[in-house]
């Protein structure tokens, strides 16, 4: 008799155990959902210039994209001309 509790209380334990750790990962799928949801909804609102400075903030670094011009992205041509006009407009 005692032998069924154990098991049965070692069942209901991982079963909760289970269910804890399914509300857990549908919470941060929907909290990442969300955030994605708030990310292009400020998309919509930011300038041209926002958006190119957001973009390669978002972007990862890889060897591919790295400091050689040959192999610069649109973006990555888009962010050196922000900036480029920005110190030349400093300058005057």
């Amino acid at each position: 008799m005692i032998d069924k509790i154990k098991q049965n209380a070692s069942l209901v334990f991982s079963i909760t155990i289970l269910i804890a750790i399914v509300i857990a990962i549908f919470r941060l799928e929907y909290s990442n959902q969300e955030l994605k949801r708030k990310i292009e909804e400020d998309k919509l609102n930011m300038s041209e210039e926002e958006l190119i400075v957001f973009e390669a903030s978002q972007a990862r670094c890889t060897k591919r994209t790295g400091s050689r011009p040959s192999c610069w992205q649109k973006k990555d041509w888009d962010i050196f001309f922000l900036e480029y006009c920005k110190r030349v407009s400093c300058q005057k």
